[in-house]
């Protein structure tokens, strides 16, 4: 939701949560990783997962790919 009404700096992003991830390094292979728990969580019905407005599959993936090419 953030992203799709806001216009964002990646590089900066990606720049400051790699500064502030001091136990454990900011990767595609961490990232990936907590997709999958995201991804479990939802599909079983997590009740401790919030989102504002569902996002399809589709468009994750395209912006997940953007920014861990900047990774």
């Amino acid at each position: 939701m953030v992203m799709k009404t806001n216009r964002f700096n990646s590089e900066k992003i990606i720049e400051i949560l790699k500064k502030k991830e001091l136990r454990k390094p900011l990767s595609k292979v961490s990232v990936l990783e907590n997709l999958e728990i995201a991804e479990e969580a939802k599909h079983s019905g997590a009740e401790s997962l919030y989102y504002r407005e569902e996002i399809n599959e589709s468009e994750l993936k395209t912006r997940l790919k953007r920014i861990l090419s900047l990774i």
